[in-house]
C-alpha cells in the first residue's frame, strides 16, 4: 500500500506542477506523446525506484500540459460583440440579488451569464428564447473577472437581453436538480422564518452556501478578524457532517459499509446543494477517502488524499489552479496542517506538557497560525489585507461552530415537522449566531486588527514561499521526523 501511495503522490505532484507551467508551455500533441513515452519508461525500469519516480512525474507533467490546452474558450465566444438569437436552458440555480438576477444560460456552443431584472422569475431547467448582445468578460480594476468566470467555462456576458420562457427541460437530470433546488429554497425559507436578520442570513450562508445573504458590512468585519473561512462551505463543514451522518446511520444498526455508502451519497448531495464549491469538492474527496479508510481498515496517508483530490479536480477543470482562489487557499491550508502544524505541536508538547486547557487553546492557535503562514501572500495580493487578530478571533468564536452546525441541522428537521414552533427550534442557533456577531463587532474595532497593504505582488509572494519552504523543510525533518519532545 505504501509503495502505491508513493506512486500516486508523485503522479499527482507531476500533474499539479504541469498545470502550473501549462500557461507558459504549449507543445500540442507532442506533450501527449511524451507522456506516453515516459509512462512506458516507468513500466520498463522496474529495478530503479528513483528513476521510475522521475519518469512517472514527467509522464503526468506532460499529461497536464496536454490536458490544460484542451480547455479552450467555447464556440459561443466567437460571437462576442454581436447580437444573437438562440434558445437555451437555465443550467444553474439563478442568483437573485437586490434589484437584479444573474442567470447562467446554456446555449448552443457554450454558456452565457445573463444579468436581468428580478421579474419574471426563472428556475433551473427553464428553456428560454434569448436575444441579446454578447460581451467578453473584462478585468474589474485589479480583479481578473475574466479569469474568475473562465473556471466555470463562461466566456460571454449579456446585460438586459430579451428573454422568453418557451418550455421546461425534460429528463431525469432536470427533474432531479429542480427537486434539489426546491429543497434548498424550502430550507432557506425555513431559516428565514425561524430567525431574524442578520442571524438568518449568516445561518443560510453557513449551512446552505448562499453567498449573498450576509451584508457587505458584516463580510468586511469577518475579513478583518480572519473568519471569512467560516462562511465558505469548507473541510470543517464536510468533516462534521460526515461524522454526524455516520453516527446517525449507525444508530439504526446499519452495517458500517452500508452506512459508509449512504454517508457518501448524502455528502455528495449536500455538496451539490451548496453549489459545488472547490473547497467543498476537495473536502468531499478527502472526507470520502478518510471514511473509506476508517470503514475498511485501510491505512491512508493524508498527503495521499490531498494529492488525489488535487489530481481529480484539476483533471476535470485545469483552470482551478490559476483562477480559483478557494481552490488555492483550501489546498494551501491543508498543506499547512500537514507540515507546519506538527512543528507547532512539537513545541506545544514540549513546553505545555499535559495541561489540557492550555493544550486546547494552543491547538486552535497552532492551526490558525499555520494556515495564515501559507495563505498570507495570496490574501495580501488578492484582498490587500492580512488579519493580525485572527488567532484570538478563532479562539473566541470557532468553538461555537460544531454546536452551531448541529443546532441548525436539528432546527431544520424539527421545523419541517412542527413549523409553528420554528422560533423555539432555532433559539439555540440564534443565540450562537448572536454571540458570533457580538464578538465580530468587538474584535473588528480593535486598533490594527488587520494590516491593509496594496504593495504586495507575486514577486514578493514567491520569495516569501521559497524562504518558508526552506524553514519548514529544516524544522519538520529536524524536530518532527527525528526528535521527540522529552
Amino acid at each position: 500500500m505504501k509503495k502505491y501511495s508513493k506512486f500516486l503522490i508523485w503522479a499527482s505532484l507531476g500533474f499539479v506542477v504541469g498545470i502550473l507551467f501549462a500557461p507558459l508551455v504549449n507543445l500540442g500533441r507532442l506533450s501527449l506523446c511524451l507522456s506516453i513515452i515516459f509512462l512506458f519508461s516507468f513500466l520498463l525500469f522496474c529495478r530503479f525506484n528513483r528513476l521510475r519516480l522521475l519518469f512517472l512525474f514527467s509522464a503526468f507533467f506532460c499529461l497536464a500540459l496536454w490536458r490544460y490546452h484542451l480547455w479552450i474558450p467555447s464556440d459561443l465566444a466567437k460571437y462576442n460583440g454581436q447580437k444573437v438569437n438562440m434558445t437555451g436552458a437555465v443550467c444553474e440555480e439563478p442568483d437573485r440579488r437586490s434589484g437584479s438576477e444573474k442567470i447562467l444560460l446554456c446555449l448552443e456552443g457554450g454558456k452565457v451569464l445573463v444579468s436581468t431584472g428580478l421579474y419574471p422569475q426563472y428556475y433551473y431547467g427553464d428553456v428560454l428564447d434569448f436575444t441579446g448582445m454578447l460581451k467578453a468578460p473584462e478585468p474589474i480594476e485589479d480583479f481578473r473577472y475574466d479569469y474568475y468566470l473562465a473556471r466555470y467555462g463562461i466566456y460571454s456576458l449579456s446585460y438586459q437581453p430579451y428573454l422568453k420562457k418557451v418550455g421546461e427541460g425534460g429528463g431525469f437530470d432536470n427533474w432531479f436538480f429542480r427537486q434539489l433546488f426546491n429543497l434548498k429554497k424550502h430550507l432557506f425559507e425555513v431559516i428565514n422564518e425561524g430567525m431574524p436578520e442578520p442571524e438568518a442570513g449568516l445561518g443560510n450562508a453557513l449551512i446552505l452556501g448562499y453567498k449573498r445573504t450576509v451584508s457587505d458590512a458584516n463580510l468586511d468585519k469577518f475579513s478583518i478578524i480572519g473568519l471569512s473561512h467560516m462562511i465558505a462551505i469548507s473541510g470543517t463543514h464536510i468533516t462534521m457532517l460526515a461524522a454526524m451522518a455516520m453516527k446517525f446511520l449507525l444508530l439504526f444498526r446499519l452495517r458500517r459499509k452500508r452506512a459508509f455508502y449512504l454517508s457518501i451519497i448524502l455528502l455528495f448531495l449536500y455538496v451539490l446543494l451548496t453549489g459545488w464549491q472547490a473547497s467543498a469538492v476537495r473536502s468531499l474527496i478527502m472526507g470520502g477517502l478518510a471514511l473509506w479508510a476508517t470503514c475498511f481498515g485501510k491505512d491512508v496517508r493524508i498527503e495521499l488524499t490531498l494529492a488525489v483530490s488535487a489530481l481529480v479536480m484539476l483533471l476535470f477543470n485545469p483552470t482551478l489552479l490559476r483562477d480559483d482562489l478557494g481552490f488555492q487557499l483550501s489546498f494551501l491550508a491543508m498543506l499547512a496542517l500537514i507540515y507546519i502544524y506538527p512543528i507547532g505541536d512539537y513545541f506545544g508538547q514540549k513546553f505545555l506538557g499535559k495541561r489540557r486547557g492550555l493544550k486546547l487553546i494552543w491547538d486552535v492557535l497552532n492551526v490558525t497560525i499555520a494556515a495564515q503562514l501559507v495563505t498570507a501572500p495570496i490574501s495580501l495580493i488578492n484582498f490587500g489585507r492580512f488579519s493580525v487578530i485572527a488567532p484570538l478571533a478563532n479562539i473566541l468564536v470557532l468553538w461555537t461552530f460544531p454546536f452551531l452546525m448541529g443546532a441548525l441541522i436539528l432546527a431544520l428537521f424539527f421545523s419541517s415537522l412542527i413549523p409553528v414552533l420554528s422560533w423555539l427550534w432555532f433559539w439555540p442557533s440564534y443565540c450562537l449566531l448572536r454571540y458570533q456577531f457580538m464578538m465580530t463587532d468587538i474584535l473588528a474595532k480593535v486598533p490594527y486588527a488587520a494590516i491593509d497593504s496594496s504593495s504586495w505582488n507575486w514577486a514578493c509572494g514567491w520569495i516569501y514561499y521559497f524562504i518558508l519552504f526552506i524553514l519548514v523543510l529544516i524544522l519538520y525533518y529536524r524536530l518532527v521526523k527525528i526528535k521527540k519532545p522529552a
